[in-house]
């Protein structure tokens, strides 16, 4: 994750803002839902593939609420982001855990992955006039 967020730079000048926040989370949404697809090694390198998206987003992230947002409201908007994170993390893993008892592991994985997908393809959505 480490050498990724230090590259991120890298990736914004070959893409775009608005091609990343629409390409990672994609990618970890299709990373969940392949692991829970298959039940071999491929899922490690799956979950090589969402840290790596994490890695990505969170310097992401910040340097573009940094480049766009004034300094008295900065870190106030950081901080909000923070906890929307967190709140969204909540109720993922409480998702979750309902999914695996009813469809075990395989299941869980698949509802996290679409749960994932449709909120960061309503939130690229909602963003994306303003990328």
């Amino acid at each position: 994750m480490a050498l990724i967020s230090w590259r991120i730079h890298t990736f914004v000048r070959w893409f775009s803002y608005r091609r990343l926040f629409a390409l990672l989370p994609g990618c970890m949404a299709i990373a969940y839902i392949t692991m829970g697809l298959i039940e071999n090694l491929w899922g490690i390198l799956l979950i090589v593939v969402i840290y790596l998206v994490r890695g990505c987003n969170t310097p992401l992230v910040l340097s573009y609420l940094n480049a766009r947002i004034p300094s008295n409201l900065r870190a106030t908007l950081i901080s909000l982001n923070s906890f929307a994170f967190r709140l969204l993390f909540i109720g993922l893993a409480a998702i979750a855990n309902g999914a695996t008892l009813l469809w075990g592991l395989n299941g869980s994985l698949i509802v996290v992955g679409i749960v994932v997908g449709v909120t960061a393809l309503y939130g690229y959505l909602k963003l994306r006039p303003a990328l």
